[in-house]
C-alpha cells in the first residue's frame, strides 16, 4: 500500500517544497501503478498544500505583486470562489491527500494558505490507484 511520507504540521508549516522534490519522492515511494483522473471543480483545505512549482519559493512568494494584490482583495471582499477564476486554480491530490499546485494557481495556493482559510474550490487532479 501507498507509504508516503506523512508530513508533520510543524515541519509543513516551516517549508512548501518543490512539486518536482514531491512528485519524485512519491515515484520512488509506490509499488503500486497510479494514474490521475480528469481535473474536477472541487472544494478542498488549502493547509494541505506541500508543494508550489517549481518557479516559486514559499514564503518568498508572498511578497510579490500577485499577492499583495490577492490578500488587498481578500481583505475588502473576503475569498471568492467564482468561475473562470477556479478553472485557473489548478492543484493534484496526492492519496494522502495533500496538495502540489499543477501548473497554475501558486499565488492563490500559497495566500489561501498563508491566510489559513480551511476551505477553496479548485480545479483538482487526483492521484488514483490503478485498477
Amino acid at each position: 500500500m501507498f507509504q508516503f511520507i506523512i508530513y508533520e504540521k510543524e515541519k509543513r508549516m516551516s517549508k512548501i517544497r518543490k512539486r518536482t522534490e514531491v512528485l519524485e519522492e512519491f515515484a520512488n515511494s509506490v509499488t503500486e501503478h497510479f494514474v490521475s483522473n480528469e481535473h474536477e471543480i472541487m472544494e478542498v483545505n488549502p493547509q494541505r498544500l506541500i508543494a508550489l512549482e517549481d518557479n516559486f519559493s514559499y514564503p518568498e512568494i508572498l511578497e510579490d505583486y500577485d499577492s499583495k494584490r490577492l490578500m488587498e482583495s481578500i481583505r475588502i471582499n473576503g475569498w471568492i470562489d467564482k468561475l473562470p477564476d477556479i478553472l485557473g486554480f489548478n492543484l493534484l491530490q496526492l492519496p494522502n491527500g495533500y496538495l502540489i499546485v499543477d501548473g497554475s494557481g501558486n499565488h492563490r495556493s500559497a495566500v489561501s494558505y498563508y491566510l489559513k482559510i480551511d476551505k477553496v474550490k479548485a480545479n483538482v487532479s487526483r492521484i488514483i490507484q490503478k485498477r
